[in-house]
This record gives structure tokens, sequence and C-alpha cells, in this order.
């Protein structure tokens, strides 16, 4: 879940990476740079570093940023994060990026849960009635979830559609104990 701050940090970079038509210009380097940063444990170590000085940290990234190739908009966006110390948030800043570019594209994306690997059908169809419902264009993630006994859970924003086993159990466990005989 992306919290309010990171979409506001997202929108803005947004605004001014679709002023000069680089959105996904932007969301890629975006990408190259989270990988780049997930796999250098000493590039975290320096960036993270309190005895380091915000000026070597932002030359790093500066450095790092440009042999990138990453839009000058998107380094603006690192450097500002790196001061204000949020660059702990950066996967969640490029979440709510890639969900703000989502919106604008009339795509949702939609988390499926299932107690074991459905069938590219079974996916299709799911697809298929989630776009009649919410009119959008479906993009499904999906995983298995092997404590599920069975059913389908689906996250679709912050709204989870649960239709598993066990919810139905306690469900209907839930109503026979309020029940009168």
């Amino acid at each position: 879940m992306v919290s309010s701050t990171s979409m506001k940090y997202a929108r803005a970079l947004l605004e001014v990476a679709a002023e000069s038509g680089i959105t996904d210009e932007v969301r890629r380097g975006f990408e190259g740079f989270r990988e780049a940063f997930g796999i250098h444990q000493e590039l975290r170590e320096v960036l993270f570093s309190p005895g380091i000085p915000l000026a070597a940290k932002q030359g790093i990234v500066g450095e790092v940023a440009r042999k990138m190739g990453l839009a000058d908009c998107l380094i603006n966006f690192l450097f500002v994060i790196l001061e204000r110390s949020r660059l702990h948030l950066l996967d969640e800043f490029a979440e709510a990026y890639q969900e703000l570019l989502d919106e604008q594209a009339g795509i949702e994306r939609i988390d499926v849960e299932a107690s074991h690997p459905l069938q590219t059908v079974e996916l299709e169809r799911l697809k298929e009635a989630m776009s009649d419902i919410t009119g959008k264009t479906i993009k499904l993630s999906f995983e298995v979830d092997e404590t599920l006994l069975g059913g389908v859970r689906l996250q679709v924003g912050s709204t989870v559609y649960d239709g598993t086993i066990r919810t139905q159990l306690e469900e209907l466990r839930r109503q026979l104990g309020s029940a009168t005989f």
C-alpha cells in the first residue's frame, strides 16, 4: 500500500515528466535505479550512512544517475528525496508513480491469490469479469498462497474481495453462532 506522502511526491514527478513528454522514460529510469540500488549493498550503505555529508551523497547519486542516462527530472527527484531523508521509500515512490501512470492509462492492477495455480483460461475469465466491473483494462498479478484452503482472494486498490473457503467457513460459523433454534 502506498502512503499519501509517496503519492504526493510521485504526482509531482509525474507532472514534471508529463510536461516534457517523458513519463515512460522516467518510469524505466526509476526501475533501473531501483534495481541498481537493490543490487549494490555498498551504494545503500553509503547513501544511508549518517556520517557522509549530503553533498557527497548527491554527488554519488548524480554520477550513478547520469551514467544510467536518467532524465534530469528524475535525477532532481532523487536529490530531493535524498535531501529529505526519504530514500528508504524509493520502492514506494516508484510504486506510486506506476499507479498514477496506470490511472492515466485506464489500467487497474489486481492482485490475485489462490491456493493453487490457476489455468490461463480461468485468469482470462477473471480478467474479463473485472474489466466489465471496473470499466478498465486489467493487469493481473497472480500468487499462490498455499495457506488458503481453496477459492480466490482479489485486491483491487485498497479493496479486498475474499472468496476463499476459509472466509466462507468463518461467515457460516458466525451465522450459526448467532442463530437461535
